[in-house]
């Protein structure tokens, strides 16, 4: 019988320790690079919240995610390009969005769509290298916001008014 391991561990050492939530790290070599050509495509990109910040009072807060095994956004792929220089990404296929809910110090929990539906993403160079800031604009979809429940039971379609509570 054939063992999955995920960074050397077998099943009975991930279960119940939330690493099968995780995506995996790529790692290599320092100066190790990934050339894209047009008409190559992205498969399986997985990403995850890992530095989650809350406008608090005037200021960015730190905070912790609190929702358990479904923060993770997998599986997601799309085609890459060069367009003017820098590589193009378009999102079009994955889990691409996740209620998830965090929490700051005071205890206080904040519900939000962790997303990159519809993503559209640039890289400078037509390179992937240690360092490269990939970023670009997405869609926050507009089903399951309304009935979204945080911890607290809070959901519009719910009756919840945050002005009046229940």
């Amino acid at each position: 019988m054939n063992t999955v391991t995920i960074a050397g561990l077998n099943y009975d050492k991930i279960r119940g320790t939330g690493l099968a939530n995780r995506c995996l790290n790529v790692e290599g070599k320092s100066g190790d690079s990934i050339k894209v050509s047009n008409g190559e495509k992205m498969t399986e990109m997985c990403i995850e919240p890992l530095d989650v910040k809350v406008f608090e009072d005037g200021k960015f807060v730190n905070s912790n995610v609190t929702t358990r095994e479904t923060f993770s956004l997998t599986d997601i792929d799309g085609p890459l390009s060069i367009v003017n220089g820098k590589i193009n990404f378009k999102e079009r296929d994955g889990i691409d969005f996740a209620a998830t809910t965090t929490q700051v110090s005071s205890g206080e929990r904040y519900p939000f769509l962790f997303t990159v539906k519809d993503l559209v993403a640039q890289a400078n160079g037509d390179t992937f290298k240690e360092g490269t800031k990939f970023g670009g604009a997405f869609k926050v979809p507009s089903y399951r916001t309304e009935d979204f429940i945080d911890p607290k039971g809070r959901g519009k379609g719910r009756g919840y008014d945050q002005t009046q509570g229940l």
